[in-house]
């Protein structure tokens, strides 16, 4: 584990940096990877940096953006200035849960924008997925928003709005979507024929699970909804999964309200 192995050889004055986009969940609720950081090294100030920046296109020195957070904004603004070039534009916001956040909620939408593509479905759809996804994202930040610094406006920056729609069109999870569905229909004919369903077992919307059963605030539906796809599509059309080709624009209608 390299925090464990970080442990007491890092400064308790130095300033962490976490670009990771990943949510534990525990039984107190959901963890951000900043907060893990922070306790295990006994860090006072850790920083986020999420956004619409693809490893590839910074690779290639493309034109890009990304949000650097941080409880303490003086803090974020002395990141910033590391991250900050010609090539890459900086914004600073205090609402770290929100961005840090948005850097893993995003990658459920691309997965659903990757399915989307992946049944047939038209540029439309999708739109109206990755809609109410982001919703769903708008939701869960201020649902369990912890450090009392959650705006909608924060969503607008780089971290929220710009990445999900980045990561939908050619970010790795919108790939694996993309890739599932006829992968799958291919193992499922080759093992089964037509007369089965083949799914992954252990596929799960865990950031859906931050939910406690006694909250009125649904934040689960569409990871939910992505976990069911993926553990029952089979290339041909099933309650989970319909070829969406083929839908109505009453039955898409139907289809995007159980998301």
């Amino acid at each position: 584990d390299i925090l464990t192995d970080l442990k007491g050889k890092v400064k308790a004055s130095a300033i962490g940096v976490s670009l990771a986009k990943s949510i534990t969940m525990t039984e107190d609720g959901p963890q951000r990877c900043s907060e893990q950081i922070r306790s295990e090294l006994n860090l006072k100030h850790v920083a986020v940096v999420m956004g619409a920046n693809i490893a590839t296109d910074i690779a290639a020195d493309a034109y890009a953006e990304t949000t650097v957070a941080c409880t303490n904004v003086t803090v974020a603004q002395q990141v910033a200035k590391l991250f900050d070039s010609p090539e890459l534009a900086t914004e600073v916001s205090e609402d770290v849960s929100t961005v840090e956040f948005c850097g893993a909620l995003k990658n459920i939408v691309a997965l659903g924008a990757g399915l989307c593509d992946g049944l047939g479905g038209t540029s439309s759809s999708k739109a109206a997925l990755m809609r109410q996804g982001f919703k769903e994202m708008a939701q869960f930040c201020q649902e369990f928003d912890q450090t009392g610094k959650y705006t909608l406006d924060t969503l607008m920056l780089s971290c929220g709005m710009a990445d999900m729609i980045a990561t939908s069109a050619s970010g790795r999870n919108y790939k694996v979507g993309a890739t599932f569905v006829p992968l799958l229909a291919i193992a499922h004919n080759l093992r089964f024929g037509n007369n089965g369903t083949v799914g992954s077992s252990d596929s799960s919307g865990s950031a859906g699970s931050g939910a406690k059963e006694d909250e009125d605030v649904d934040v689960s539906a569409t990871s939910d909804n992505m976990a069911a796809v993926l553990n029952n599509s089979s290339g041909s059309t099933t309650a989970a999964s319909p070829d969406l080709s083929k839908l109505s624009p009453s039955e898409w209608k139907e289809y995007i309200q159980t998301l």
